[in-house]
């Protein structure tokens, strides 16, 4: 199952950003869940771990980058993609490890390339981990 956390003050575009991934999800084996939060403050006072969080960098204090490097700082692993109207920010969010940064309005196409990318992503990173145990339940 993986798990998204959509993080935008625009309930509007949290919800497009919804249907696309239900549409793009629809299409594979894959089970998900999805937990919208209207701010960086609520989406920080989660105690779930994401797999990939889709992140509105213009937003009231903490903004997405400030929210996006509270979650590094607490070593989250999720892939963080910014989805915002800001062109020029893009290369702001390399320090913080960004998967992707899409640009509102959405573009479809470009949205599957991004998911398939990180449906990619996290099926080898899932394929890494080796569960070992010790004695027998026999």
């Amino acid at each position: 199952m993986i798990k998204f956390a959509i993080c935008d003050d625009e309930p509007q575009m949290a919800r497009e950003i919804v249907d696309q991934l239900a549409s793009y999800m629809m299409e594979t084996d894959v089970g998900y869940s999805v937990a919208c939060f209207p701010s960086g403050y609520a989406l920080l006072k989660s105690s779930d771990e994401f797999d990939v969080i889709f992140l509105d960098i213009q937003m009231e204090r903490p903004d997405g980058m400030e929210t996006a490097a509270l979650l590094r700082q607490r070593e989250s692993r999720s892939l963080l993609i910014f989805v915002t109207v800001l062109k020029d920010r893009v290369f702001d969010v390399f320090p913080l490890e960004a998967f992707d940064y899409l640009l509102k309005p959405l573009d479809r196409d470009r949205f599957r390339r991004t998911m398939d990318r990180a449906l990619r992503w996290l099926e080898r990173d899932a394929a890494k981990n080796l569960v070992i145990q010790r004695g027998s339940d026999c």
